[in-house]
């Protein structure tokens, strides 16, 4: 594999969170090697960010790497 793999990390509360909508949704709206491979989900207060109130990307990018890796469902 080259380059990186996407992955979405989506900061939400709301319990009703319907992750099939979001698979969907990125399928109607990316190219298929631009689609999340995983998603994940997070408090918006986990998000790290610096002093301006912007999130740390590489502590991100960090984070999901610790991550195990996601079991595939069949679409």
């Amino acid at each position: 594999m080259w380059g990186e793999v996407p992955v979405a990390v989506i900061a939400s509360q709301d319990p009703r969170l319907d992750l099939d909508a979001v698979r969907h949704r990125c399928a109607e709206r990316l190219a298929r090697y631009k689609q999340p491979k995983a998603i994940h989900v997070v408090a918006p207060d986990f998000l790290p960010r610096n002093n301006t109130g912007k999130v740390i990307r590489k502590d991100i990018e960090a984070w999901v790497a610790s991550q195990p890796a996601p079991v595939e469902r069949s679409p």
